[in-house]
């Protein structure tokens, strides 16, 4: 049902919030990973893994989802 609804052939990271939605839509919609900071792919984050990286990137707080929106990825450091 939220497949059909919400997401259609979208992935969750792909979606876009909007206003007027249901509640319990609106708190999933919350819940974006953080690119850098969340455990998202394995069992560390990005954080600790690269600290070099991390230290000289302009977006420390862009979304997995924005990522991987762009293509080539668009990373900005």
């Amino acid at each position: 049902m939220i497949k059909n609804k919400y997401l259609k052939n979208k992935m969750l990271s792909q979606v876009e919030k909007k206003a007027g939605v249901s509640h319990f839509w609106a708190s999933l919609m919350g819940v974006e990973d953080e690119f850098w900071e969340d455990k998202w792919l394995g069992h560390q984050a990005f954080k600790p893994q690269y600290p070099n990286l991390y230290s000289v990137v302009r977006k420390k707080q862009a979304t997995v989802g924005k990522v991987l929106q762009t293509a080539p990825l668009n990373v900005s450091f």
